[in-house]
């Protein structure tokens, strides 16, 4: 064999074994992307769902306040003026959250469809 179909069979085996490593590379990076991608929906979700338990705890106790000062704004009307006020406030505030969630719910699902 001489040195020239040597070097040729050298190089042969070496853009061998370099693409059967790249293939592999790449074969992991889109196992472990995949994985990751899974990892992060998963996440979203959880992240989603303590989000939408917490403003449902934060609404639950809004109306427990709300039924309370009902009673007593019968009473003191003039006195407790500001506390309509904050409540009305409170209750645009959770508006603005129940708006945001759903927004996005609604992204959440987009990105899934598309990722099917």
């Amino acid at each position: 064999m001489t040195d020239e179909e040597l070097l040729a069979a050298i190089n042969s085996a070496v853009r061998t074994n370099v693409q059967d490593a790249v293939n592999g590379v790449e074969t992991n990076l889109k196992a472990g992307m995949s994985a990751m991608k899974e990892d992060l929906l998963e996440h979203i979700h959880g992240v989603g769902a303590q989000l939408h338990t917490q403003l449902q705890e934060v609404v639950d106790r809004m109306d427990a306040r709300l039924d309370r000062h009902g009673g007593l704004l019968q009473w003191r009307i003039p006195r407790d003026h500001r506390m309509v006020e904050w409540t009305e406030s409170a209750n645009t505030t959770l508006s603005r959250y129940d708006r945001r969630l759903a927004e996005f719910e609604r992204r959440l699902d987009q990105l899934e469809q598309n990722d099917l």
